[in-house]
């Protein structure tokens, strides 16, 4: 029989699970979210009976104290992959393209190793009273979710969609997402920005004659990448090149629309919402396009639930990229 723990010290301590079939091993800090490791190395182990062979593991995560004068040297190892090494150099998060580890036979967990070379913690650097060291922060974890690959499309439907961030409509399920308003954001993972440029393509709303053309400028944390360029449309292609970044490091893309109408302003609809760019596919610009675009776009479902005849009318003449 079993006895009860005698005090605090001699209960078990309760290992947190992140996700399903992942809970937190030795290394990280007791308690409730935010997630952090508490030593250089952290395990985060793996439920062989839950995950039985290796499948993709997207982890968001971020380092307290990189900056660009004290790097932070991080590894991660997952048995039977090879290890994933980066110096970070800021408290940006970061995107690894994870996977679940091979496990031994008759294993029930297998362990993933988050190594760092240095841990700090905020009393030391003069942000706060907090004395705790302090080393990796765990923001997110999708086991059995597919990294995002390039082409990136953005349906309802489609993994794509979990990019957009604040200023966007809900995604058609035919595909592409309005912007709304004249500011949108959107996070690209730090595993997709090894591309050195990116095209976007999507839509406008077509002008009549008299009302000013829709300008759209773009900034990629904080560095613009597009001064203010009107968008005669309806097709729009805009090609972007990223400026140097620490490799994995997530990018905010804004972007910045100026003159944005409402399709009630410009006699199309009853739907008063001031509408930009009907983004529907982020790519390589090297490589040909291999899908085209929705054959009759339309904007996200309003409040009054109406539609976009007269807009979709107007774009159906377009004739799509080639295959």
């Amino acid at each position: 029989m079993r006895n009860a723990a005698r005090g605090l010290f001699d209960a078990p301590l309760p290992r947190p699970e992140p996700a399903p079939g992942l809970r937190l091993g030795r290394g990280w800090h007791a308690g409730p979210e935010p997630i952090w490791s508490r030593h250089p190395q952290a395990l985060l182990e793996v439920e062989a009976a839950r995950w039985p062979e290796p499948v993709s593991l997207p982890v968001r995560l971020s380092v307290f104290g990189a900056t660009p004068d004290r790097p932070r040297q991080l590894r991660v190892t997952s048995p039977g992959h090879p290890d994933i090494a980066v110096a970070v150099t800021s408290e940006a998060p970061l995107s690894l393209p994870l996977r679940t580890p091979r496990h031994a036979e008759g294993a029930a967990f297998s362990a993933i190793r988050f190594a760092l070379d240095a841990i700090d913690s905020p009393l030391r650097r003069g942000h706060s009273p907090d004395e705790r060291l302090l080393g990796l922060r765990l923001l997110a974890l999708a086991p059995g979710r597919p990294a995002l690959s390039l082409p990136l499309d953005l349906a309802a439907e489609a993994a794509g969609a979990e990019i957009l961030q604040d200023g966007w409509a809900p995604p058609d399920a035919e595909g592409g997402a309005w912007s709304i308003g004249d500011r949108a954001r959107l996070r690209l993972p730090g595993h997709l920005c090894n591309e050195a440029r990116l095209l976007l393509e999507g839509r406008a709303l077509p002008r009549p004659e008299g009302h000013p053309p829709l300008r759209v400028e773009i900034h990629c944390d904080g560095r613009r990448l597009l001064a203010p360029t009107a968008l005669p449309g309806p097709e729009v292609r805009l090609e972007i090149a990223l400026p140097p970044a620490a490799p994995f490091r997530d990018r905010e893309l804004v972007f910045g629309f100026h003159d944005a109408a409402s399709p009630q302003a410009l006699g199309m609809s009853e739907d008063p919402r001031p509408l930009g760019l009907q983004l529907w596919r982020i790519s390589n610009p090297s490589i040909s396009q291999a899908k085209s675009p929705p054959a009759a776009p339309s904007a996200a479902p309003g409040p009054q639930g109406r539609g976009f005849a007269a807009i979709t009318s107007a774009l159906r003449s377009l004739t799509p990229p080639n295959r």
